[in-house]
């Protein structure tokens, strides 16, 4: 969602390249910087474009947004993905809000973290999308009329997406959306006592869910599409954090 957020107040920009720890953004859709400026009178940073597992990232270099984050002092991580719905709806066009996810990715990020520098080496996971911001989030929805649904979210390794036979198993097990992000950076983010919202953009039916072939390109052009919607919703929620 690179294009959230665009109009921010005294803004400049350092490209991913020259901070330390960032590898190069690659996907196509992910503008690879860093902004810094005030969003409706709030500081924010923003970073536009992640990293993936897919790409052969570490789950480390996946999380360093959220390390750099907390380093600046942010007291909220916020990030959003394009997804496909699996549940009623969950419609291409939507926008939804993870409360919880399941792990598909074949491993937990913060097993990449030797044990004795894990702090806590056991992580508690009940509460990964805090309730409080969550109850925060919708208020702003309601506040700019802007429909949002809240589901669970299962996240793949990718890069391949899912076959329909693997999109009814996760929707057995409780998923309402599925993508290949924002895993690593929840875990981190729990582990580093940063707390955090997750917003989807529902930019397709999942695999075997409709009639249409799934494609890069029709993710890119429904996410572009809702990134205006997802602006006004951050431009509401952002001064209940004050």
């Amino acid at each position: 969602m690179s294009g959230a957020l665009s109009r921010l107040d005294g803004a400049f920009s350092v490209p991913y390249e020259k901070l330390a720890g960032f590898p190069a953004a690659r996907v196509e859709g992910h503008a690879g910087r860093l902004d810094c400026g005030d969003a409706n009178g709030v500081p924010v940073v923003v970073f536009r474009g992640r990293f993936h597992l897919y790409e052969g990232r570490t789950p480390a270099e996946v999380a360093a947004p959220v390390r750099l984050a907390k380093a600046l002092g942010a007291s909220v991580f916020i990030q959003a993905s394009a997804a496909g719905g699996i549940g009623k709806g969950f419609l291409p066009g939507s926008l939804a809000l993870v409360r919880d996810h399941i792990n598909f990715t074949g491993s937990d990020p913060l097993a990449s973290v030797p044990m004795e520098k894990r702090r806590p080496p056991f992580l508690d996971m009940s509460e990964a999308y805090a309730p409080a911001l969550r109850a925060r989030a919708k208020e702003a929805a309601r506040s700019v009329k802007i429909p949002l649904k809240e589901g669970v979210l299962a996240v793949t390794h990718g890069p391949t997406y899912e076959t329909p036979a693997e999109v009814r198993r996760l929707g057995r097990a409780g998923a309402h959306a599925v993508c290949m992000s924002g895993l690593c950076e929840s875990v981190f983010a729990r582990a580093l006592g940063l707390p955090t919202l997750f917003f989807l953009v529902i930019t397709n039916r999942a695999a075997g869910l409709s009639r249409k072939k799934l494609a890069h390109e029709d993710v890119l052009r429904r996410a572009e599409a809702a990134q205006g919607r997802l602006s006004r919703l951050l431009e509401a929620l952002l001064p209940l954090f004050q």
